[in-house]
């Protein structure tokens, strides 16, 4: 009687915990209507990869049930493999274009981001010789003046709006800027700054000097793609020793003497950008080099602080340090003409 119902452990484990019984056919389908089921349901909710590994493991019971019915069959050999190498054809073509489907069901449910126009604006800034610059000016240029050329460009796919830029050269404007040329443009305004002081000695009247400065404040309210502003600048002879009020590295105003921190100059950028949808104010600066004919005198290499300037004053240090010796009292001023 006990060797009728006795039977060995490993028998029973096999019968129900052996991992063949999932590929049993009761077994088997009802998970592979799970994993669709659960996949259906994941795709409901968009949540792609989730829907994709269940496709993917439906796939691998697939091949697994094919490869045992396979192994168990008594047919040939040739039979065989037709078998399992024309289903686990169709099974590998199913789930590559499954998963693409999804992938693409996927990409057309994501929002695109928002545009992004990365604007491009090009500047440039040259010494031209005394030959280049009569092809521009109406008469010859002064002994040791000097002739500056600036372009503004929009490299970019879309139109800049709201620019604004303070171009500190290295000299003194001796003329009024000339506008060369302006395509593509909206509302063009060229500013030189206007400088100015008085000198009172003790007991005397007081004097006002003025002139024009080495600052220019340029504003252009568009520049549409392919836009480009040239404007042009006749500059006194460079004076040793001139006064200067500039934006140090740290961001606090110096008054010293030019050249100051490395630089004859610096050009400052302002204009709104739109990145990822959203519009912020983006400023740069970037310091004059030594003027050099037809060289890139902006040095973008070495961005400065934002805003950063070096505006030159009238008087040479030494004229200031003899109004001081002579207690005439000095008072300086800077506005746009």
């Amino acid at each position: 009687m006990a060797d009728e119902v006795s039977v060995p452990a490993t028998g029973l484990f096999k019968q129900h915990f052996h991992w063949q019984v999932l590929l049993r056919w009761e077994v088997f389908g009802w998970i592979l209507a799970s994993m669709i089921a659960v996949a259906g349901l994941l795709l409901f909710f968009d949540e792609y990869w989730g829907a994709n590994f269940c496709f993917m493991l439906t796939a691998i019971f697939l091949f697994a049930k094919v490869a045992a019915l396979a192994i168990d069959s008594a047919d040939p050999l040739w039979h065989r493999l037709a078998f399992t190498f024309l289903l686990f054809g169709l099974i590998g073509v199913g789930i590559v274009e499954t998963v693409k489907g999804v992938n693409a069901t996927r990409a057309s449910h994501t929002p695109a981001p928002p545009s992004t126009v990365i604007e491009s604006l090009g500047y440039s800034l040259k010494l031209l010789n005394t030959r280049e610059s009569t092809l521009f000016l109406n008469e010859p240029l002064e002994p040791d003046h000097s002739f500056y050329r600036f372009q503004i460009a929009n490299t970019g796919g879309d139109a800049i709006s709201d620019i604004r830029v303070a171009l500190d050269l290295p000299a003194l404007l001796a003329r009024q800027p000339i506008v060369i040329d302006h395509s593509f443009t909206d509302n063009l305004t060229v500013k030189p700054v206007f400088a100015a002081y008085t000198r009172t000695p003790p007991g005397g009247k007081t004097e006002r000097i003025s002139g024009l400065s080495n600052a220019v404040i340029v504003e252009i309210s568009r520049l549409r793609q392919s836009g480009m502003i040239d404007l042009g600048f006749v500059t006194a002879p460079i004076k040793e020793r001139r006064a200067i009020v500039a934006t140090a590295p740290d961001g606090s105003i110096v008054l010293g003497v030019a050249p100051i921190y490395g630089r004859y100059g610096s050009v400052s950028i302002r204009r709104p950008v739109t990145r990822a949808g959203k519009t912020a104010i983006e400023m740069k600066s970037f310091p004059v080099n030594h003027p050099t004919l037809n060289t890139e005198l902006i040095d973008i290499s070495r961005p400065l602080r934002p805003e950063s300037r070096s505006v030159l004053f009238l008087m040479t240090q030494d004229e200031m340090i003899k109004a001081i010796n002579d207690h005439v009292d000095i008072q300086m001023e800077h506005h746009f003409q």
